[in-house]
């Protein structure tokens, strides 16, 4: 019920340090919703100093939603695209180019489920008050627009590396077979193999 961070890799001009300065990234986040509430408004931002773009869009609580967000700069004029178990919510464009994220992002870490302000220009901050409340099945990271097509394509089944998928976490890891549960593995062929900070045998269950 309260504003949550999904995913964020953001910086903020100072490598390592949160500061007042603009922000340089992406994040998705849960706005504050009434307990009674059935639906929950997910935020996709991107923001690149002083020009930013931001979507909204309703998903479901007490069950699995299949998201899908797209910041699509192939075009002049960029667009945000969200989609909601393969339906397009949100179709997005604007007449600005949002400007490259510099160079600190690109040694900034994404985090999953947690994160800090995103500052948006001309918009009041986003500030989380819990970590994310909820569970994650897969997470899937290109570096291109996906189509409707593909999506449903892919949605339900497994994927295999290939030239634009740049990281992709199962979170199926079996508990203790490795020697170190807080693992988690990257099948994008890109090796980046992270760690569940607070990690708990429990945060292994699955729906049934």
């Amino acid at each position: 019920t309260s504003r949550q961070i999904v995913l964020q890799k953001m910086s903020t001009g100072t490598l390592g340090r949160w500061t007042s300065l603009p922000s340089f990234g992406y994040a998705l986040g849960l706005e504050n919703s009434p307990a009674i509430s059935s639906t929950a408004q997910l935020k996709f931002m991107v923001i690149s100093g002083s020009h930013w773009m931001t979507s909204s869009m309703d998903v479901i609580k007490g069950e699995f939603n299949h998201v899908c967000a797209v910041f699509d700069r192939t075009t002049s004029n960029n667009s945000m695209r969200l989609y909601n178990n393969e339906e397009l919510i949100v179709d997005n464009a604007s007449n600005i180019s949002i400007n490259a994220f510099g160079e600190e992002f690109n040694q900034t870490p994404m985090f999953i489920g947690s994160g800090t302000i995103v500052r948006v220009p001309e918009l009041p901050n986003f500030i989380p008050a819990q970590s994310f409340s909820g569970s994650i099945d897969e997470l899937r990271i290109f570096h291109s627009p996906r189509s409707l097509d593909s999506q449903k394509a892919y949605a339900l089944k497994g994927i295999y590396p290939e030239g634009d998928l740049r990281l992709y976490f199962k979170f199926n890891e079996p508990t203790g077979s490795i020697g170190i549960d807080d693992i988690v593995l990257d099948s994008s062929g890109h090796a980046l193999h992270s760690r569940i900070k607070n990690f708990g045998h429990d945060l292994r269950s699955t729906g049934s």
